[in-house]
């Protein structure tokens, strides 16, 4: 076999194929050939922008995070706090912008535990003074321990007006004192379940960038 003819084969073919490019928000493509996909490339800012990504919640777009919370590497978001002589309850906020979701829809919320100690309850999800998007889930610790958990919660009725996201938090009652390291994830895939779950960070684009496809591979 020639291998020069075949490359220039190759070449020959890849410049009579159908190669369209496009701009807009929604993007239709007419005039694409019957065939496999030889490559999509996106130019550009990208950014995820839609309601049903892998993961909707964006852990590094906080407005409102207590003093002794921080977040770790890998998107872990750890809270620790000694209450055991306080007088009074505390709260230990990881509120973030709003997500990109429906009102009145049931999502996914998947709580990852790393380390967890001590005494406290966790506002996976809250609503309060029009401050969160869903109802509230609620977790003490004794209810939990390492490893990974699956919850729904369902947005409201009407967004209009809301802030803070998931309204995160962890409540520290007086003579309670406690550490959990955590890590949220918010799907539109109500079907998940422990053992299909694998972690993705939210995706955000910065500046130009370029991102190719295959999906022929």
């Amino acid at each position: 076999m020639n291998s020069e003819k075949v490359l220039n084969d190759l070449e020959e073919l890849r410049r009579i194929m159908t190669k369209s490019t496009a701009t807009g928000a929604e993007i239709t493509l007419n005039d694409s050939a019957n065939a496999k996909i030889d490559e999509i490339k996106f130019l550009g800012k990208i950014e995820q922008d839609n309601y049903t990504g892998q993961q909707l919640f964006n852990c590094q777009d906080t407005n409102n995070v207590g003093n002794n919370t921080r977040i770790l590497e890998d998107d872990w978001i750890q809270t620790s706090y000694d209450n055991s002589e306080g007088t009074s309850v505390i709260y230990e906020n990881f509120f973030t912008n709003n997500l990109k979701v429906k009102e009145n829809t049931t999502y996914a919320i998947i709580l990852e535990v790393a380390e967890i100690s001590g005494t406290g309850k966790l506002y996976l999800t809250s609503f309060y003074n029009q401050t969160g998007q869903f109802n509230s889930t609620v977790i003490d610790f004794s209810n939990l321990a390492t490893g990974t958990y699956v919850y729904q919660a369902t947005t409201l009725e009407s967004l209009e007006s809301i802030t803070s996201g998931t309204r995160t938090y962890v409540q520290f009652s007086v003579g309670q004192s406690g550490s959990i390291t955590y890590r949220v994830s918010v799907l539109a895939d109500t079907t998940i379940t422990t053992n299909t779950f694998k972690y993705e960070k939210y995706v955000r684009g910065s500046g130009k960038s370029e991102s190719r496809l295959s999906p022929n591979d």
